[in-house]
C-alpha cells in the first residue's frame, strides 16, 4: 500500500496479476502502450502490424519485465521466430529453420510470457473509455499466444481442433470471425460440416475434423440438406417454406399469398422440410439458399462459408 498509494492504480494493479514491480512499471507508463495500441489500430490490421506491435512489448519487457520475460533470447533470433510463430507456420518448420531453442521460445515467450503481458496490460486500461484499445490488445494477445494470424484462426484453434496448420486452414471458411469459439465449435460437429468441407480442406485436417467429432462424442444426427436452386417469384417475396397438401409439396411465401407446386429429387429434397419450422429458404440474389432458423443447431450455413 505504501509503493502504490492511489486507490486506483492499486486496483489496475492487482487486476493485471502481473508481479507488484512490474504492475507498477506498467502501470506508470500506460501512455507508452496507449501509443502502442493506437499505432496498431491506425495501420492496416495485417501480420506486420501484429509483429511489430509484438516487437515493441518485446522490447518493453526486455527492459522493465525480466522477471517475467527470463532469459529472453536475442533480438536476432526473435526477428527470425516472430514473423513465422504469428503466421501460423507449423512448429517443426520453425525449429528446422530457426535450431532446437525455438520450441522453448514459441511455448514460453509467446505461448505464456508475452499473451500476460498482453492482457494484463489491457486490464489496466478503462474499459469504458478505451474499449477500442483494451479489445485489440487483448485480441492480440490471442493471437500471439496460439501463434495465428486472425481472429477466426485462434477460435478454430481454440474450438478444439489442436493443430495450428489445420486451424489457419479451416478458418478461410468461417465467414463470421465475431463468432463465439462455442458456436464455431458446433458448426465443425455438425457432420453437413464435416461433408461440406471435405472436398476442400487436406486430409490432415480433415482428420482433425473426426477426431474433434470423436473427442466430443458427436451423435450422427442427419439434418437435411438442400442444394441451391431457382424459382419465379414476387419482387417482394424473401422467404419461402415448404408446405404440404393432400400428398402434394409448395413453396409458399409467409404470407401465403404466392404458392407454388414442386418435386423433390435427390439434391432438392423438399418432403424432408414439409412444415417444419426450423427451415426456410432465403433469397440470395437470383437463387434461394436454405437457412435454420433453430439456435439449437449450428448450422453450415450460418457459420461456415463453402
Amino acid at each position: 500500500m505504501k509503493k502504490v498509494p492511489s486507490l486506483e492504480a492499486r486496483r489496475a494493479v492487482i487486476a493485471s496479476g502481473l508481479p507488484l514491480s512490474v504492475g507498477i512499471l506498467a502501470f506508470n507508463q500506460l501512455n507508452i502502450f496507449r501509443e502502442m495500441a493506437d499505432r496498431y489500430l491506425n495501420a492496416d490490421i495485417n501480420e506486420d502490424a501484429l509483429g511489430y506491435l509484438v516487437l515493441e512489448f518485446e522490447n518493453w519487457a526486455r527492459d522493465n519485465a525480466k522477471n517475467i520475460v527470463k532469459r529472453i533470447p536475442s533480438q536476432e533470433q526473435l526477428n527470425k521466430i516472430r514473423p513465422q510463430w504469428i503466421s501460423g507456420d507449423p512448429l517443426q518448420k520453425i525449429i528446422k529453420e530457426c535450431g532446437n531453442k525455438s520450441t522453448d521460445i514459441c511455448n514460453e515467450l509467446y505461448g505464456y510470457q508475452l499473451p500476460w503481458l498482453f492482457h494484463s496490460v489491457a486490464q489496466k486500461l478503462d474499459k469504458t473509455t478505451e474499449e477500442a484499445r483494451v479489445e485489440v490488445l487483448s485480441k492480440a494477445g490471442l493471437l500471439v499466444e496460439c501463434g495465428l494470424p486472425t481472429e477466426a484462426a485462434a477460435k478454430v484453434f481454440l474450438s478444439g481442433v489442436r493443430s495450428r496448420t489445420a486451424a489457419l486452414e479451416l478458418s478461410r471458411f468461417v465467414n463470421n470471425p465475431s463468432a463465439s469459439v462455442s458456436r464455431i465449435r458446433k458448426a465443425l460437429l455438425n457432420p453437413d460440416t464435416v461433408t461440406a468441407l471435405s472436398d476442400f480442406v487436406s486430409q490432415p485436417t480433415l482428420k482433425w475434423l473426426h477426431l474433434l467429432s470423436e473427442e466430443h462424442n458427436t451423435p450422427n444426427i442427419d439434418y437435411p440438406h438442400c442444394a441451391q436452386f431457382t424459382i419465379e417469384t414476387p419482387d417482394d417475396v424473401n422467404m419461402l417454406h415448404v408446405r404440404q397438401l393432400n400428398g402434394h409439396f409448395y413453396l409458399c411465401s409467409t404470407d401465403m399469398r404466392f404458392k407454388a407446386k414442386i418435386l423433390q429429387t435427390e439434391e432438392l429434397p423438399f418432403d424432408k422440410f414439409a412444415d417444419d419450422p426450423r427451415f426456410a429458404f432465403e433469397r440470395d440474389g437470383k437463387t434461394w439458399i436454405q437457412r435454420c432458423r433453430d439456435p439449437q443447431i449450428s448450422s453450415i450455413f450460418d457459420i461456415i462459408n463453402i
